[in-house]
């Protein structure tokens, strides 16, 4: 994190991605509730699983066009930019 004037290399970073799937299933499961729990624990439990993948999809949505290399409008690429490091 020092460096964060220079190119980073985020390939390393995918043997991480299968785990980090594992973990949010886990953690999604979790919060769902065991299959003995009332109705009411399960709905909310749901309603947080429902909210927490529109997140993740919106987000993939969002900086889909920077992964596949579309081209973009300049606004549209700083509102992208949400750390000045990553212009």
């Amino acid at each position: 994190m020092p460096f964060q004037e220079r190119t980073i290399f985020l390939f390393y970073a995918v043997v991480f991605v299968p785990f980090l799937c594992l973990a949010v299933t886990m953690m999604l499961g979790a919060l769902l509730g065991p299959p003995g729990t009332g109705e009411r624990r399960r709905a909310w439990g749901a309603a947080g699983v429902v909210a927490i993948i529109a997140l993740i999809a919106w987000n993939f949505l969002y900086f889909h066009p920077i992964l596949t290399g579309e081209t973009i409008g300049r606004s549209a690429w700083l509102d992208r930019m949400w750390f000045s490091t990553w212009t």
